[in-house]
């Protein structure tokens, strides 16, 4: 079975993951196959305060046929009959104390995600009291199975510390490490984010840039434009510097990501860390809006209506101009209210 991630939107920070698999009930209201696993982000700071992120709107389960199982000795089911029990859903009353007896209940028959989630529980205070020495206990005994994000979380409870534990640098980047080296994306991610800000390390930015490129290689681009906003805003505890926040947009264009290419046009564009160039943002315009990005489509067709770094060319402006409007609707109609209209014109000779 696949895991899936929700993305964290915190930054920096050390992210816990909440991972459990979720039977998806049939017709006749008897049990499917486990559907994939769905894992969920909670953020926690420096100081190991930790937000947890809600589950995907409209997950429900056949708790009847969920129950029966969980209770029949299924080590699967009781990790989703402790998820419906700690966010609340399939009709059940949210309850994070009977959530973390399920939790329990699963990691004593030897799940992974059991024991992952019941660390996750005392990690967070959620229907206990924090308690870093258990939140370890689970989460070790999930990692030494072979649980990359269990790995990771161990690395992140040292990082920030919690009820209980102390903080311990230096385990906090080997376990961060062993995660890392077993594929683990946010692991990689948070590796970066530690040597990026120096988050009880020396910073360095060699190992930051790795630790992202992996990260970003992986599947998580984002992380790259995210390095990006702090350097060009000048946020934690970076000094605002726009040529490194260029660099950084450059990185996650050259990988394909059409927001770093919508980004490095614009820098061009305005002359933000770079020279001003109105040819070489119309070539980054177009890499973007070729990528799918609309808001370069729209900006092309500007540009060629103003001749700006390109031929003055009203047939290419109203072609672009149609794409990002039927990009635009696009995205409208997937949203609550169905599709509405672009306002942006491209003019007339």
């Amino acid at each position: 079975m696949k895991a899936y991630r929700i993305a964290a939107t915190a930054w920096p920070a050390a992210i816990a993951l909440l991972s459990i698999v979720a039977f998806a009930p049939g017709a006749s209201g008897q049990q499917r196959r486990p559907a994939p696993k769905r894992v969920l982000t909670a953020t926690a700071d420096r100081n190991g305060k930790v937000q947890v992120e809600a589950p995907p709107a409209g997950e429900t389960y056949d708790i009847p046929a969920v129950r029966r199982a969980a209770e029949g000795g299924d080590a699967d089911a009781m990790c989703v009959l402790g998820r419906a029990y700690s966010f609340g859903l399939g009709g059940l009353p949210r309850d994070p104390a009977q959530g973390l007896k399920w939790y329990h209940k699963a990691a004593d028959a030897g799940s992974v995600w059991g024991m992952h989630n019941t660390g996750f529980m005392y990690h967070t205070g959620s229907g206990t009291p924090k308690d870093g020495q258990k939140a370890v206990r689970w989460y070790r005994a999930a990692a030494d199975a072979g649980h990359a994000p269990a790995m990771t979380n161990l690395g992140s409870i040292y990082l920030t510390g919690c009820d209980g534990l102390d903080r311990d640098v230096d385990k906090g980047v080997q376990w961060l490490t062993r995660a890392s080296e077993a594929g683990e994306v946010q692991a990689m991610t948070n590796l970066g984010r530690v040597y990026l800000t120096g988050m009880g390390v020396k910073r360095d930015a060699k190992l930051a840039e790795k630790w992202f490129l992996r990260a970003a290689r992986a599947g998580n681009a984002s992380v790259l434009i995210d390095v990006w906003r702090a350097y060009a805003d000048g946020k934690d505890g970076l000094v605002k510097d726009p040529a490194e926040a260029l660099k950084w947009a450059v990185r996650a264009a050259e990988i394909g990501d059409p927001k770093g290419m919508l980004i490095v046009a614009v820098a061009h564009l305005r002359g933000d860390g770079t020279d001003k160039n109105a040819a070489e943002a119309a070539r980054w315009f177009r890499r973007a809006a070729d990528a799918g990005e609309p808001m370069a489509m729209q900006a092309l067709a500007f540009m060629y209506r103003d001749g700006e770094g390109v031929d003055r060319d009203m047939e290419e402006a109203h072609r672009w101009m149609n794409k990002f409007q039927a990009a635009q609707r696009a995205a409208q109609a997937r949203q609550p209210g169905g599709p509405g209209n672009a306002t942006a014109e491209v003019g007339r000779e």
